[in-house]
């Protein structure tokens, strides 16, 4: 069962919409998206045709990608981060170079990312959250917010048990 939270959603408000108090045409997203430097691949058509991107900035909702040339692309494809995480987009509008995706559902979880995370899991059982969280990083915790977030609650909370169990029971140190 996937708890993720739905990424797409409406991001964008209407062009005569008031932001902070006045009308802007520059940034009507509902959300502020951060600046970011990731790669991707978009992926497209019957033929599965691929065209590497950066993604300059993200959003839970959408992100704004360059590629190295200008390329045509429909409006529905898919784009796999160097993470290996992969999202159904909507192309909102495309720039030259520059193109603005709109996320659509969830984050899909393919066989391959499901086999590492299932991977990790094991280690987790196995040998601790230590080692689960080392192997949780590396991986870029698979782009995933929600379980960026929890790797992140955990690890703190291993680190203030250590802390208060060292106040408490402090290691006497060798004679």
């Amino acid at each position: 069962m996937n708890a993720q939270k739905p990424l797409g959603g409406p991001d964008i408000l209407p062009l005569d919409a008031k932001v902070d108090g006045t009308t802007s045409t520059l940034n009507r997203r509902r959300v502020t998206r951060r600046r970011v430097i990731k790669i991707a691949r978009l992926s497209f058509g019957l033929s599965g045709s691929t065209i590497d991107c950066e993604i300059i900035d993200e959003s839970p909702y959408g992100m704004l990608v360059e590629t190295n040339v200008i390329v045509n692309v429909p409006d529905q494809l898919t784009i796999r981060l160097d993470s290996g995480a992969l999202f159904h987009v909507i192309r909102r509008w495309a720039i030259g170079t520059k193109i603005g995706l709109e996320i659509v559902g969830l984050q899909v979880i393919d066989k391959p990312t499901r086999a590492r995370m299932q991977s990790i899991l094991s280690v987790l059982k196995t040998y601790g959250l230590p080692a689960a969280l080392e192997i949780l990083r590396a991986e870029q915790f698979f782009d995933n917010a929600e379980l960026r977030q929890a790797a992140e609650d955990a690890g703190s909370a291993i680190a203030k048990l250590q802390t208060i169990l060292e106040c408490i029971a402090p290691i006497d140190p060798p004679p």
